[in-house]
């Protein structure tokens, strides 16, 4: 919850102040080197947390992966990772229960 609600308490207000003003946008985040290395530090860490979700995939299967890609781009990735992490998480859990479903049950 925080990795979306602390990215957007600091744009809401921008954005209900500009609207979508995508250049005025631009020139905020590259206005001194801190902003710009700010927005490069997101930018970056973006694409490797897609690249982790891609790859990850690969090995295993994890339902509605694409929402935690989507919420990446839309929010960043302080919300997308953790949200990934929790559908890989969950979609472990879920094998090993129906696993344990498939077991018979052991008499003594």
């Amino acid at each position: 919850m925080l990795g979306l609600l602390l990215p957007y308490l600091n744009f809401v207000p921008w954005l209900v102040a500009y609207w979508l003003d995508v250049p005025r946008l631009f020139e905020e985040a590259g206005a001194t080197p801190v902003t710009t290395f700010a927005w490069l530090d997101v930018v970056i860490t973006t694409i490797v947390v897609i690249g982790f979700i891609v790859f990850d995939r690969r090995e295993r299967t994890v339902p509605f992966a694409n929402a935690a890609i989507v919420g990446t781009f839309l929010v960043g990735p302080s919300f997308g990772l953790p949200m990934y992490l929790l559908l890989r998480e969950v979609a472990k859990d879920l094998v090993i229960f129906r696993f344990s479903l498939e077991q018979p049950p052991l008499h003594l």
